[in-house]
């Protein structure tokens, strides 16, 4: 099984991960990584002229995230961490073959996305956006 979700999303759901590895299952995590609860961040900014509480910053303001391979393998998981395009396919290959819980960490660039205050993600990555 594969569990294509967002960093905002793998943040609110870590014990997800013990979990699968507490039952044996072999569920492959793929974090979409922007370093933000994108697409809120972009509702605030588009309603409001800024977001609060959404991009992931250190205190100085420079863009953070966890280290959500660090993260697996504390859990007891497989973890790998993307740094080029080519590394997502060794990674996924090696985690369906090891077939063991694995979380693959995959960084990504925080691009606003167009939205009229609503949205369904299913239409968002169909490019379909609502007038």
């Amino acid at each position: 099984m594969v569990a294509l979700i967002g960093d905002g999303g793998m943040s609110a759901q870590l014990p997800a991960v013990p979990l699968a590895v507490e039952s044996g299952a072999p569920v492959i995590f793929v974090v979409m990584n922007n370093r933000s609860h994108g697409t809120i961040s972009d509702l605030q900014s588009a309603h409001f002229g800024r977001s609060h509480g959404c991009d992931f910053t250190d205190p100085s303001g420079r863009p953070y995230s966890p280290d959500f391979a660090a993260l697996a393998r504390a859990c007891g998981a497989d973890g790998h961490s993307v740094s080029a395009p080519e590394d997502l396919r060794t990674a996924l290959r090696k985690a369906v073959a090891d077939r063991r819980t694995a979380v693959i960490d995959v960084p990504m660039v925080n691009e606003p996305v167009p939205t009229p205050g609503h949205w369904n993600i299913k239409d968002i990555y169909q490019g379909v956006f609502p007038a």
